[in-house]
């Protein structure tokens, strides 16, 4: 997400879409770097405490009160970068993730871009039932990458970057900063749900950015 918002040479006309920003803390990173940040946020208290720190600071901060896919009334056509970060995973059936894509194809510009990360089954690794639903119980919501295509079929999406949570992000976080609490590295790396060595583990987080063609 910050690599692809760093690359805005002039933030203010990069307009950010965040959905499920939980307390803001990237949105309000995001509106710091000078970023117009439309936040979507159904946690009635979650949406005060950005609403808050963002008059507190006087940043460019648009909160919305609301399940993000209710309507399009009230959101832009022309957003640079849409994020959603741990929410994917909290996703119960394809349909959402339908929504979702369908959801970006209306709101970003030609050529803007899509990041979310989402547990992505490894190999030919086919979850069944009893592991979804072990997996939803962990915030761990799993999908195959059949599923995952099936769900931006038709769409002027294109997936074009796929990269571990794990390798990146331990990779590019500052230092001290990884792990960021004591519970995520191995959350990321589906050992919540399956209780076998890392080389084994059949799903992973993962990064994805689809790119709105032109």
């Amino acid at each position: 997400m910050w690599a692809l918002a760093n690359e805005a040479a002039d933030p203010t006309t990069h307009r950010v879409l965040e959905i499920g920003a939980g307390t803001g803390r990237n949105a309000l990173a995001l509106a710091r770097r000078g970023h117009p940040v439309d936040v979507v946020e159904m946690t009635p208290k979650f949406a005060d405490i950005i609403r808050s720190d963002a008059e507190r600071d006087s940043l460019d901060v648009r909160v919305i009160m609301r399940d993000v896919f209710s309507t399009m009334d009230d959101l832009r056509q022309d957003y640079q970068l849409m994020v959603l970060s741990e929410v994917v995973p909290d996703f119960r059936t394809t349909q959402q993730l339908r929504n979702l894509f369908e959801l970006a194809a209306q709101c970003l510009a030609p050529g803007a871009r899509l990041v979310f990360n989402a547990f992505l089954a490894n190999g030919d690794y086919a979850p069944d039932q009893a592991a979804r639903e072990f997996g939803q119980q962990m915030y761990t919501g799993m999908c195959t990458r059949a599923e995952m295509s099936a769900a931006a079929a038709g769409l002027p999406l294109e997936l074009v970057a796929d990269d571990s949570v794990y390798d990146y992000e331990k990779t590019h976080l500052p230092p001290g900063a990884w792990p960021p609490t004591s519970w995520y590295a191995d959350w990321i790396r589906g050992l919540d749900v399956f209780t076998t060595n890392v080389e084994s583990c059949p799903i992973e987080m993962r990064w994805l950015v689809f790119q709105r063609r032109r």
